[in-house]
């Protein structure tokens, strides 16, 4: 009888110390998008065609998934369009080679290799508030990239034809 109760009692307490660690689930790591990422999506909503695609940045999270990094992750939701980057659960729903073809896409492109855009359909880039700065100055710079929409950081850029 003490071996279940002790083991009663540990269970409860680390039932318990995992639960107040989860309190303040919401953390700076976990926030992708602020008040800029919310007005570039109603502005993307409103001002982009919805056929629209876009090249979001990402970077790999666990497993075969890959995770947004700014408010770009919410694109599909917020606005409707389409996006290089599928809801987290895309690694464990498709085909593994499904899995595989947008995998390598969102890697070549975070490598910015910019001739996998067209191939994966993209019209449009985003740039999210919450990005390095470094990242947008190089968009910024780039005449294959026609800055369209600008808040803050949240920027949209269109690629040239």
């Amino acid at each position: 009888m003490v071996p279940r109760r002790f083991a009663a009692v540990v269970a409860v307490a680390i039932a318990i110390g995992g639960a107040t660690t989860l309190l303040d689930i919401v953390n700076p790591a976990t926030i992708l998008a602020d008040q800029a990422d919310r007005r570039a999506m109603n502005w993307i909503a409103r001002n982009t065609p919805p056929g629209a695609r876009f090249a979001v940045d990402a970077r790999p999270w666990t497993g075969p998934a890959w995770v947004g990094v700014d408010g770009g992750y919410w694109i599909g939701v917020a606005t409707g369009r389409q996006s290089i980057l599928p809801p987290l659960l895309y690694a464990w729903t498709l085909p593994p080679a499904e899995v595989a073809r947008i995998n390598s896409v969102l890697e070549q492109w975070s490598e910015r290799r910019w001739d996998v855009l067209r191939d994966a359909g993209v019209t449009h880039i985003y740039c999210g508030s919450l990005s390095p700065p470094a990242r947008r100055a190089t968009l910024l710079a780039d005449p294959r990239a026609r800055l369209i929409y600008r808040d803050g950081g949240a920027v949209v850029f269109e690629l040239a034809p």
